[in-house]
């Protein structure tokens, strides 16, 4: 049943307030432009974050400094919201969540028939006079409307006795004990993600070799990135990043990772003490922003107040938000409150478990080739990041 939320606290000015969450994201912050303000010095910017699908709210802490607390117990990930939970954000404030099921209209109803009034007696049909219909006739035919008839009857059953052969020697004879059914390679199976079709391959029987090693290398990469220890990938997909990696790997990146393993330290710090926990994130962005050349640790370091935004949207804790957020990083526009991606997001997205991902998303329609490739791009960037050696690169492998 659909329900409403709220929240019920008591602000800094010591009233006690009741706010509704009707927008989806709901941001909560000290900043103005969240959809809740308050303004309390030991709250972040923007705090914390509260997300519906389906009629399931969640909330999650947006790297706030001092954290967001549920039932006092510390986020490190999203949480679904129940009746009655206590959510603390700040040193001192403290919020009810309060659901309220909104009841269904109900069926018109329909008035019970009344027993005092009887029904008209049932009037039984008249007789039927077999007699009469025995001594039906029938019309007289002539001869030249009898043949012409018959003439018609076997005109069309000789039609249709040539269209019955000609369709038996179209069919090729099968045996039913011999039949087998042979998979089509461009055709993802039930459990993988829609094939995508934008100039990209999707044969897996293609694959270059040592895929299985280079598939743990981009399972390394989802650890790396969010709080997710394995991570399904599509087995088309992993034939294209594996590609785009080959590509990749030159000379000019070896260079690249050997400076960003010697001179790192400063930058992974910096990003940490931004609240992002994940600094592997923002390398692997650079990356591929900058094709693995330049100053991809500067590049970094500028990614941080643009990471943060679409954190505070789409979250990053597990690896298909952070996909949706890498992928959205590419689709211009945005602001505070809204972000391009989000409507198509709550169009599209029936079911989160399955839905919620750049796979389904890009089979819909609802990114870009830009914005699907530079995913591509950024997981292929990492796992060469993990494993510089398995493809020739003298270059030590980056850990966060």
């Amino acid at each position: 049943m659909p329900s409403e939320l709220s929240l019920i606290f008591t602000d800094e000015t010591g009233q006690e307030r009741q706010v509704a969450v009707n927008a989806n994201p709901f941001t909560i912050g000290r900043q103005d432009g969240n959809e809740l303000v308050i303004k309390d010095s030991s709250l972040s910017r923007r705090h914390a974050l509260i997300t519906s699908f389906n009629d399931v709210a969640q909330i999650s802490d947006c790297g706030s400094q001092n954290g967001t607390y549920l039932n006092g117990k510390l986020l490190t990930s999203a949480a679904v919201l129940k009746q009655g939970d206590v959510i603390s954000i700040g040193e001192t404030c403290k919020m009810r969540v309060q659901l309220r099921a909104i009841a269904a209209a109900s069926p018109p109803h329909k008035p019970a028939p009344n027993p005092s009034k009887a029904s008209p007696p049932s009037v039984a049909p008249p007789p039927v006079n077999n007699a009469a219909s025995s001594n039906l006739e029938l019309p007289n035919l002539s001869p030249a409307l009898i043949a012409t008839i018959a003439t018609v009857a076997i005109v069309l059953l000789a039609g249709t006795l040539i269209g019955v052969v000609m369709w038996k020697k179209s069919k090729v004879p099968v045996n039913n004990q011999d039949i087998v059914f042979v998979e089509n390679p461009a055709t993802p199976s039930a459990t993988e993600a829609p094939s995508i079709t934008n100039n990209i391959s999707t044969n897996p029987t293609s694959a270059p070799a040592g895929s299985d090693q280079f598939e743990k290398s981009l399972v390394q990469v989802i650890r790396n990135i969010s709080n997710d220890s394995s991570y399904p990938f599509p087995s088309a997909m992993v034939v294209e990043i594996q590609r785009k990696a080959q590509q990749f790997a030159t000379p000019t990146l070896a260079a690249t990772l050997r400076s960003i393993a010697t001179r790192g330290d400063e930058t992974i710090n910096q990003i940490k003490a931004q609240g992002l926990k994940k600094p592997a994130l923002l390398v692997y962005m650079a990356l591929a922003e900058t094709n693995g050349s330049g100053d991809p640790l500067a590049t970094a370091r500028q990614l941080v107040p643009e990471v943060q935004f679409l954190r505070g949207h789409f979250g990053s804790e597990f690896a298909d938000p952070t996909l949706i957020l890498v992928a959205a990083y590419k689709i211009p526009g945005g602001s505070k409150r809204s972000h391009p991606l989000l409507p198509r997001l709550n169009q599209i997205v029936k079911n989160p478990q399955t839905d919620r991902n750049v796979w389904f998303l890009r089979d819909k329609g609802a990114l870009s080739d830009a914005s699907f490739d530079f995913v591509l791009r950024f997981l292929a960037y990492g796992a060469i990041a993990q494993n510089p050696r398995q493809f020739g690169l003298d270059a030590p492998a980056l850990v966060f």
